[in-house]
């Protein structure tokens, strides 16, 4: 299913776009599109968005204006085979379990500043909302100055797990496989675990959070220690087997760029605009804030994937 409006102003084109990820999709539209306009030639691409919703007594409409990276890192450890009668005290699964709990028990230290697409959604939220608690509203506005009520602010926000989601770098274990029947110790074991990466981070950054968090069990267990191509214990030495982490499936993203809302930012005042206009004419509504425009940001990060350099 493909689906395809271009409208041009002056040099630049509008795209809304809409299209499956099959091979005939998103990949294929974004390269023909780029055969036409060339490396930034589309000031503003459109996808099907989430709709508007209340907020606090107010109709918002909140068009993504950034995505999150991704990395699925592949945890894999093995070790000598044998009998189950003769075990070692530890087994590659029981190793991988410990690994996955350090995991869980370190997650990503959740970080809020106003670069984030959130920041400036809850502006929006605090200058329009009717019925926004009063206390709230005030931290929100004064975080515009103030590094006090901004921290305050992002205490606030981490109580709200949607909210601490999208702006922290998150880890899910999703996959895990090991063993092949009772009676036979477990050669090998691994899991995935889904990182969905801030747009204050990077693909870099989480490698390197995770190469250092499984570090100090590395040495506990007695592990030779691959991460990410680099092989990080001495070479030779005695080892009860291999804890390697990589890309599970080379699909590594970084996170998109925050599109510009600043006032000469006209890709975004046209689609602002646009909503406003079209959400009025449908019920015959004349104020223009009748419904309210802010930043957003999707949880998912797939749009942006195959239409980054036009």
């Amino acid at each position: 299913m493909r689906k395809l409006v271009d409208v041009r102003y002056g040099s630049h084109s509008l795209t809304i776009l809409q299209c499956s990820s099959t091979p005939k999709g998103a990949s294929k539209l974004a390269q023909a599109l780029y055969e036409i306009y060339g490396k930034d030639g589309v000031a503003l691409l459109v996808d099907e968005g989430g709709g508007f919703t209340e907020q606090n007594g107010t109709i918002m409409a909140t068009p993504g204006i950034a995505e999150k990276g991704y990395l699925d890192v592949r945890v894999e450890v093995t070790m000598p085979g044998g009998h189950s009668s003769v075990p070692p005290k530890h087994t590659s699964i029981g190793i991988l379990s410990a690994f996955l709990v350090e995991y869980e028990k370190n997650p990503s230290k959740v970080k809020f500043t106003r670069q984030d697409p959130l920041y400036s959604m809850l502006q929006c939220v605090a200058e329009h909302s009717e019925e926004l608690d009063e206390d709230y509203r005030t931290i929100i506005k004064r975080a515009t100055t103030s590094d006090k009520y901004l921290q305050l602010l992002e205490k606030e926000i981490i109580k709200n797990n949607v909210y601490a989601s999208l702006i922290g770098t998150t880890q899910a274990a999703d996959i895990i496989e090991g063993g092949v029947k009772v009676n036979a110790l477990p050669e090998r074991a691994f899991a995935v675990v889904n990182h969905r990466i801030s747009v204050i981070s990077s693909v870099e950054e989480v490698q390197t959070h995770d190469t250092e968090l499984l570090s100090r069990l590395v040495k506990e267990f007695n592990l030779t220690y691959t991460a990410f191509g680099n092989e990080l214990s001495a070479k030779g030495g005695p080892s009860s087997g291999t804890l390697t982490l990589k890309d599970a499936f080379g699909t590594a993203l970084e996170p998109a760029p925050v599109t510009p809302t600043s006032p000469d930012a006209v890709p975004w005042y046209i689609l602002s605009g646009t909503i406003k206009a079209t959400y009025n004419s449908h019920r015959s509504l004349t104020d223009v804030n009748e419904i309210i425009v802010s930043p957003g940001m999707p949880s998912g990060n797939t749009g942006e994937i195959s239409h980054s350099e036009i």
